[in-house]
């Protein structure tokens, strides 16, 4: 689903924090394959693979493969015998500093006073402290390093890449899409009193009928 759609998947509402962003924001991808919010996850077939596990399972094997990437990477780099350089010391600088401009805005905007760490709390929960966060931010930007040095170090020729496209072109063709939801559904209003009022068949039909035109 990251791959599906990044900017999506990625976006984090500092109220809500990093976790459960990325819950809500993986379930709004998964819902346009299927997945139904209303049932467990555990009863529900999951379109994103063919082998009839369910969405509980590619969500659990998603993370889990994630976390296992960086940390097998982040190993292999040290046994590579890469060791800390001042670009990823620039990079780590980069993030504390990211972090602490983070929690300064979102101090600003809400009228509060949150350290870093209160911060990271925040975003991430009450089991993430400073130390943590700092020790997983260098295994992250050591295991990139590694990826990208090794990448640096692979050569092809022209024949070879034609080859492989040919081969696997799923592989590398991508869609850029872009979905707008248009409910149709009438506003509903309010009387002296402050009730709720229904919308009337007419506003309704004239409502479905301005989302038919915005939809064509």
């Amino acid at each position: 689903l990251s791959e599906i759609a990044p900017v999506v998947y990625l976006a984090t509402d500092t109220e809500l924090g990093v976790v459960e962003s990325v819950r809500q924001n993986a379930t709004t991808i998964a819902s346009m394959f299927g997945l139904d919010t209303s049932k467990s996850l555990k009863e529900q077939e999951c379109a994103m693979t063919d082998d009839g596990s369910t969405w509980y399972d590619y969500f659990l094997n998603q993370a889990t493969q994630q976390m296992a990437a960086i940390q097998s990477l982040g190993k292999a780099a040290k046994e590579a015998g890469m060791s800390w350089d001042e670009s990823m010391q620039a990079d780590y600088d980069a993030a504390m500093e990211s972090l602490q401009s983070s929690t300064d805005s979102y101090n600003s905007s809400k009228g509060t006073s949150l350290s870093t760490k209160g911060y990271l709390q925040l975003i991430y929960g009450k089991l993430v402290n400073m130390s943590t966060y700092q020790k997983l931010v260098k295994n992250a930007i050591l295991a990139q390093h590694y990826v990208n040095d090794y990448q640096d170090s692979l050569t092809y020729t022209a024949d070879q890449l034609d080859s492989e496209y040919a081969a696997n072109p799923n592989n590398y063709d991508y869609v850029n899409y872009e979905m707008i939801s248009i409910s149709g559904k009438a506003a509903s209003t309010t009387d002296a009193d402050g009730n709720t009022v229904d919308p009337t068949e007419e506003e309704t039909a004239a409502a479905l009928e301005e989302a038919k035109t915005l939809a064509d």
